[in-house]
């Protein structure tokens, strides 16, 4: 499992400067995709971390899927504690 955080990580936090194709400034776009052995938490973006953050913790979002990597993730980079109550509107 931490090979598959490892490669998830970069995608997490990718600072996107591009939109539609062309180049914005100071734009960011947060997103991450993660994989279990048969399931997928599909790609999501979101345009703030505290989005990426609540988000990571919604169980039917995320397809019941990589709890324990959206966890880690999680923990490595937002505040607070990890609540897989929380639903993410998104």
């Amino acid at each position: 499992m931490k090979k598959l955080l490892v490669s998830v990580l970069p995608l997490l936090f990718c600072a996107c400067n591009e939109i539609a194709g062309e180049n914005v400034t100071n734009s960011f776009n947060y997103s991450y995709e993660m994989n279990g052995p048969d399931c997928s938490t599909g790609r999501h973006v979101f345009y703030s971390l505290t989005e990426l953050c609540r988000c990571l913790q919604d169980e039917e979002l995320n397809n019941f899927c990589a709890r324990q990597d959206r966890q880690s993730a999680f923990v490595s980079h937002c505040d607070g504690q990890f609540n897989i109550a929380i639903a993410c509107y998104k």
